[in-house]
């Protein structure tokens, strides 16, 4: 586990990724491999080619992110990084649910504001999505000022 983790850090995901999968094999009830193990897969799939490769890839992670909540429901961060995911798929009714289980358990998370403010903007939900990211600004993420202004409300 600990060099699955080292080669994650030194971005050296194929190594870490077969570690991670070595370790599950041993302890399949371990949340920090799950989603250590997603976040290496998101981070490849930004480096793989095609459209098709990417969905593959991401159906990964998503899988390994829905294991660590069934192991793990009150994380909030679970719930974000899942709804990332969603979004960078511009699945965003899916990544909106998301991070608004992960707001309900962390309400100051401002990273997970900012981000559902941005889905609800794309998803044409314009005041929902002002709201969200004037919350994103109070809690210290002053770029949600800036997006804001471009949006209008």
């Amino acid at each position: 586990f600990q060099r699955a983790v080292t080669y994650s850090v030194v971005q050296n995901l194929d190594a870490a990724l077969a570690d991670f999968d070595t370790y599950l094999q041993e302890d399949s009830a371990n949340v920090l491999a799950y989603w250590q193990r997603s976040v290496c897969q998101f981070q490849l799939s930004r480096f793989t080619g095609g459209a098709e490769q990417v969905r593959l890839k991401n159906a990964l992670v998503i899988d390994d992110l829905d294991k660590a909540i069934r192991l793990s429901p009150s994380s909030p961060y679970l719930y974000y990084n899942r709804a990332n995911v969603y979004a960078s798929q511009k699945s965003y009714e899916q990544a909106i649910d998301d991070y608004t289980r992960a707001i309900a358990l962390e309400p100051k998370l401002a990273e997970a504001y900012f981000n559902r403010g941005v889905c609800r903007i794309e998803a044409g939900r314009k005041r929902e999505g002002a709201a969200d990211l004037s919350k994103a600004g109070e809690l210290g993420i002053y770029n949600a000022y800036a997006v804001l202004k471009r949006y209008g409300k």
